[in-house]
């Protein structure tokens, strides 16, 4: 056996029987913000590596992926003139890929974090590459739901949030009550958009329940998925509507003119072909 170099190592815990190790550069960062445990690493494999409560969130080299995916295929369905919301997304990846689209008049982003915005905006300058600063922002440090109870209304809403396990911070606003609020909020013909939860062969709770309680509240719900390499594995997203739409049957040719008429910047992963193939779901996810 070849004997493994004596790097410092991070352990990436994905589910009761497996985890991920990275070998470690330097560390960038450590923090506690009051609600985080906060670590910027820099790895061998993946770049800067950003770490909440010792949980993998996104890493330099393959964030686009994650972030071309959860934003792209909710707003390319939209009209001229929109509004959007991001509720979380301290990186500013979201934030950054949401500005691609010239129909956006205005993004608001609400994260609860405040401090972990700002050690993203000083550290993490190749994920959001100066989004902060684009005129058509407005950031809010708050409670997302608390901030969406003020009636306002917007045209896409998108969750950029930490996994809904257990015991995380971000599980309450997946309930039924909250995603009611969220609906609330959209404009006629609205779209809402989420990450969910890293699938695996070993049961899928997290995701079967989540789905289920969009399902519930929006007339309209679609399961994607896209492999993140740093992540080891498919990561679940899910888009919804109240107003009928069907994103798996939009055709690569009508998807190919709305990128090149309505997106400026490059970019690195969504295009017509995988549009498709996002909603392409193995049988074990779609039979969840």
């Amino acid at each position: 056996m070849p004997r493994i170099p004596q790097w410092d190592w991070i352990v990436n815990r994905k589910n009761n029987y497996e985890s991920h190790c990275f070998a470690v550069r330097n560390r960038i960062i450590c923090e506690q913000t009051g609600l985080h445990k906060v670590m910027i690493l820099n790895t061998f494999a993946y770049g800067a590596m950003l770490f909440l409560d010792d949980s993998l969130q996104s890493s330099e080299l393959d964030e686009f992926i994650y972030h071309e995916t959860l934003v792209h295929p909710a707003i390319i369905n939209t009209a001229e003139n929109i509004s959007v919301l991001i509720i979380g997304g301290s990186e500013g990846a979201t934030l950054k890929e949401v500005l691609k689209h010239r129909n956006v008049i205005k993004a608001d982003m609400v994260d609860i974090d405040g401090k972990l915005v700002e050690i993203c905006k000083e550290h993490l300058l190749n994920w959001h590459q100066g989004a902060f600063l684009d005129q058509r922002v407005s950031l809010f440090i708050g409670d997302g739901l608390e901030f969406l109870k003020k009636e306002r209304k917007y045209d896409v809403i998108i969750f950029d949030l930490t996994e809904p396990s257990p015991n995380s911070h971000s599980t309450g606003l997946f309930s039924m009550e909250s995603l009611e609020t969220v609906k609330k909020s959209l404009n006629p013909g609205g779209i809402f958009c989420t990450n969910i939860c890293l699938l695996d062969l070993h049961g899928n709770e997290i995701f079967k329940k989540t789905l289920m309680e969009i399902k519930r509240t929006f007339a309209y719900a679609y399961p994607f998925c896209s492999c993140i390499p740093s992540f080891s594995g498919l990561f679940s997203f899910a888009v919804a509507s109240d107003s009928k739409f069907n994103p798996k049957k939009t055709s690569k040719k009508e998807i190919k003119q709305r990128i090149k008429s309505e997106i400026s910047g490059k970019l690195r992963f969504y295009d017509e072909n995988m549009h498709r193939a996002l909603f392409a779901l193995p049988p074990y996810v779609e039979r969840q």
